[in-house]
C-alpha cells in the first residue's frame, strides 16, 4: 500500500489520509492530513485552488523522516525531533528549491518529523516517496477546507473527499476515490436527516408560507416532520438569533440527534427554503433547474453548509474503493 500511495503522490495527485484515531492539538500530525508532492512548484496554488481555499501568502508544511532532518534543515542533533510541527526551521543550502511546495519565503518551514514507532503507516509511505524520489519528506496538511474543523468520523473524509478537488483518501489498505465523471455535490442526491423542523414561518395546510401573503412553498414529503414552532420550548434560542439578525427576522430550527441528545440547529431562511425543495429523490442539478434563482455557487455552498449542520445526508453512490496492490 505505501509503494501505491507514494506513486499516487509521484503523479501529482492530491491525497487524503485517514489513519486511526485522531490527534488532539493545533496541527494535523498524520491521522487526518492531506499529503502532496513538496517538488511542485505550483503546490501551494493548486491546493488552495482545489481544497483549502486559504489566504496564499500562508505556507503549508513538511512532514520529513526524522533521520533526514539534518540532511535537509540547518537544526543540531539533539534538536532534530520535531513531533508535534511546531518548530521552524531554515532549510541547508539550497534544499528549499527541490521542495518549493513547502518552503517559505525566508527559506523556513514549519516541520514535523516522524519514526516508525509512532507513525508506521505514514512512515512507510514517506520511505516509499523517498525511494521512488530521493526526497524524503511530504506536504502535510489538515484534512479539512478553511473555517470548518478537521475531519474526524470517515464520513466526514468522505464527504471533503466528495466536496473538493482532493483525488482520493486512503483508509487502512483501502483507496477510495470518485467515480469517473463525477464533478461536484450537485451530482448527488440529498436528503433530510434532521427528527424535526421547527418553523417560525406561517404553516398553513401543511404548506409553509414565506409570509401570510406569499404563496405557498409545495409540498414535500419530508413535511411529514414538520412541527409547530414552539416558542415557549425554543425562546432563548430565538431572542438570542434575533438580537443579532433583527426583530422582522424569519427563522426555522432543526432538530439534530447527537451522541450527547438532541440539539436545535438554526436554519437560515434562504436554506429553509432549500430544504422545502428535498426529497430524497432530485439530486442537485435538478434543485438548481428549480425557479427559485439559486446559482451553482450559492447551492454548492447551501449543501455543504446543511450537511455540516447534519440536517442533510448525501447519497455515496459516486464513489468506488479499491484494495491497494501493494504487499507492503
Amino acid at each position: 500500500m505505501a509503494s501505491d500511495v507514494a506513486r499516487l503522490l509521484c503523479h501529482g495527485e492530491v491525497v487524503g489520509w485517514f489513519d486511526g484515531r485522531s490527534e488532539l492539538g493545533p496541527r494535523a500530525l498524520g491521522q487526518r492530513t492531506i499529503l502532496y508532492d513538496p517538488r511542485r512548484s505550483d503546490g501551494k496554488e493548486i491546493l488552495n485552488r482545489r481544497v483549502k481555499h486559504r489566504e496564499m501568502f500562508r505556507p503549508f508544511a513538511p512532514v520529513i523522516l526524522r533521520d533526514h532532518a539534518q540532511d535537509w534543515f540547518d537544526v543540531a542533533p539533539e534538536e532534530q525531533d520535531s513531533p508535534f510541527m511546531l518548530r521552524v526551521w531554515t532549510f541547508l543550502g539550497s534544499k528549499a528549491t527541490l521542495v518549493p511546495a513547502v518552503a517559505h519565503v525566508d527559506n523556513t518551514a514549519r516541520v514535523q518529523t516522524i519514526t516508525r514507532d509512532v507513525q508506521p503507516l505514514l512512515f512507510d509511505v514517506l520511505s516509499a516517496f523517498f525511494a521512488e524520489t530521493g526526497v524524503p519528506l511530504l506536504l502535510n496538511t489538515s484534512y479539512n477546507v478553511a473555517g470548518e474543523p478537521i475531519v474526524e468520523t470517515p464520513e466526514d473524509a468522505l464527504f471533503c473527499l466528495m466536496s473538493t478537488g482532493i483525488d482520493c483518501c486512503i483508509f487502512d489498505d483501502r483507496i477510495v476515490r470518485k467515480q469517473e465523471g463525477f464533478k461536484s455535490l450537485l451530482d448527488l442526491r440529498p436528503r433530510i436527516s434532521a427528527k424535526a423542523i421547527m418553523a417560525d414561518l406561517p404553516v398553513v395546510a401543511g404548506c409553509v408560507m414565506a409570509s401570510a401573503d406569499d404563496a405557498a412553498v409545495a409540498p414535500s414529503p419530508w413535511q411529514d416532520a414538520l412541527i409547530p414552532f414552539e416558542p415557549s420550548a425554543m425562546w432563548h434560542v430565538r431572542d438570542a438569533v434575533r438580537s443579532r439578525s433583527g426583530s422582522g427576522s424569519r427563522m426555522a430550527y432543526g432538530l439534530v440527534q447527537t451522541e450527547w441528545g438532541d440539539v436545535a440547529v438554526l436554519i437560515p431562511e434562504q436554506y429553509f427554503r432549500l430544504l422545502t425543495k428535498i426529497d430524497g429523490i432530485c439530486d442537485g442539478h435538478a434543485l438548481l433547474d428549480t425557479t427559485c434563482g439559486w446559482s451553482e455557487k450559492w447551492l454548492l455552498t447551501a449543501l455543504a453548509g446543511l450537511y455540516r449542520a447534519s440536517l442533510i445526508r448525501f447519497s455515496c453512490a459516486s464513489l468506488s474503493a479499491t484494495e491497494g496492490k501493494s504487499t507492503d
